[in-house]
């Protein structure tokens, strides 16, 4: 029968534990592995304490950012989104929505910052009625995640060319005389 020891992780080890996790392991690997390579510490080492006063503070973080994500996700249940987007007369769009643009938006309006990776939601290319509201999945981590209302409101061709004052080209005057610039070449240099 293999004799085993209790251990204090110092870090994180890939399938046995997180940093500040008492396990039971062989005291061979702990000997031989564990403690040489700086991974963990034997229980009865005056430094644990140190290590479960730091894992504390590291708890207490963690939950301070996990209250904070729920804050987030409240707020962000409540916001809806409003974009402008061309289109035709069929609906579909001159483009696409994309997580990227209702990111920047999001920032824009609301001063809050996601990164488009977070949103869960695939380019959107059509709207099927006017104004059209579609739920996001938003992932903000920790386990905890929210849901984003985007409104889009469609643009026609006409509207958006009529909301736009036209170009004003410029027009010659017959009185005024083009000038021609003459380009001069130089003989190489030998």
């Amino acid at each position: 029968m293999k004799k085993k020891i209790d251990v204090i992780l110092k870090k994180d080890v890939e399938k046995l534990g997180l940093f500040g996790e008492i396990k039971k392991v062989a005291a061979g690997f702990a000997r031989n592995y564990l403690i040489p390579k700086g991974y963990a510490l034997y229980l009865k080492d005056p430094r644990t304490k140190a290590i479960l006063k730091e894992k504390e503070k590291i708890q207490q973080k963690i939950a301070q950012e996990i209250e904070q994500l729920k804050k987030l996700a409240q707020r962000l249940e409540e916001i809806t989104l409003a974009l402008e987007v061309r289109t035709d007369e069929k609906g579909k769009l001159f483009g696409s929505v994309k997580p990227k643009e209702v990111v920047e938006k999001l920032a824009q309006e609301y001063k809050i910052k996601l990164e488009a990776k977070q949103l869960e939601m695939e380019p959107i290319k059509t709207i099927e009625e006017a104004p059209t509201i579609y739920e996001i999945g938003v992932r903000l981590g920790q386990g905890i995640a929210a849901r984003l209302k985007l409104q889009l409101h469609p643009l026609t061709q006409k509207e958006s060319s009529a909301s736009k004052e036209p170009k004003k080209r410029k027009q010659k005057d017959n009185n005024q005389k083009e000038t021609k610039t003459e380009t001069k070449t130089f003989p190489k240099k030998k």
